[in-house]
């Protein structure tokens, strides 16, 4: 059991009195980022007691879905939130206990678990808990597209994965750095320098970033991108980001690791951020 996701009683207690605007604004953020997450083809689960939780002073979940005198919200705000809800299976505590990250959903703050208000929170929640479970590498790459979803992965994976010395397993914390920035930050303005470029991301995404010297190895360095499902490119991705070492603490043995990308957009793929290969230094 890794990742799991729900909405979380905690959550849903109020504590003090709002008005009806500012619950309607609540409910209406959480009712987002529970479609969001289903759009991911995530299950979300619910704690046993949700319907209790007092969201009001005096009015429990249920009263609020249900009673007439104690709805504050519109029709179709009050529907949205009861389907949601009763979409969500419950959980067992021991499927808690045992998950590596548990994502909680709810309208206000409190929560022992990793709250999540936003696709910013869902997508760091995904990647905290791809980098501490990743799994094998074919696991991995499926739930890339969750995590990193401006990234488009080569033909090569999940395969090249393979080839990090003595297993994914002991690069994940830093292939997820690495995803994540190449994701959330890598751009190249048009007219932009390009290798000047890429020495400002290698300051800010603290990763040695560069190109490949030789000419005459775009050949290796040129990858296959599905565009559809009867349609590819091949796309050179020639920048690489330098992985050196691993996630064991206390082992300093430098290493040749490498995520190579494409640095400019391309027509077939829109706004993505292509990615050749993550793994042995071709």
């Amino acid at each position: 059991m890794t990742l799991i996701v729900l909405h979380d009683e905690n959550r849903y207690v109020g504590g003090a009195k709002i008005s009806d605007d500012e619950l309607r604004d609540r409910i209406e953020r959480l009712l987002a980022t529970d479609t969001l997450i289903r759009e991911d083809d995530e299950p979300i689960r619910k704690t046993n007691a949700l319907y209790e939780a007092e969201v009001q002073p005096g009015v429990m979940l249920w009263q609020l879905l249900f009673e007439p005198e104690n709805q504050r919200l519109s029709r179709d705000i009050n529907f949205q939130l009861q389907l949601a809800v009763d979409q969500s299976t419950v959980v067992a505590e021991d499927e808690v206990i045992q998950a590596t990250v548990v994502g909680a959903l709810g309208p206000f703050a409190s929560s022992d678990h990793y709250v999540v208000d936003s696709e910013s929170d869902w997508r760091s929640a995904v990647r905290e808990d791809l980098h501490l479970a990743p799994g094998a590498s074919a696991e991995f790459h499926q739930r890339c597209s969750k995590a990193f979803p401006r990234l488009h992965l080569s033909a090569s994976f999940p395969k090249c994965l393979d080839t990090f010395d003595g297993g994914l397993q002991r690069y994940a914390r830093l292939i997820v750095r690495c995803f994540s920035e190449l994701n959330d930050e890598w751009t190249l303005p048009p007219g932009a320098d390009l290798p000047e470029q890429l020495r400002s991301f290698s300051i800010s995404s603290g990763f040695d970033t560069t190109l490949e010297g030789n000419g005459d190895r775009k050949p290796a360095l040129s990858f296959k991108f599905a565009v559809d499902d009867t349609r590819s490119e091949i796309v050179l991705c020639e920048p690489h980001m330098k992985i050196s070492g691993c996630d064991d603490e206390g082992d300093h043995t430098f290493r040749h690791h490498r995520i190579y990308f494409a640095p400019r957009s391309h027509d077939s793929f829109g706004n993505h951020v292509l990615v050749g290969h993550a793994g042995k230094h071709l």
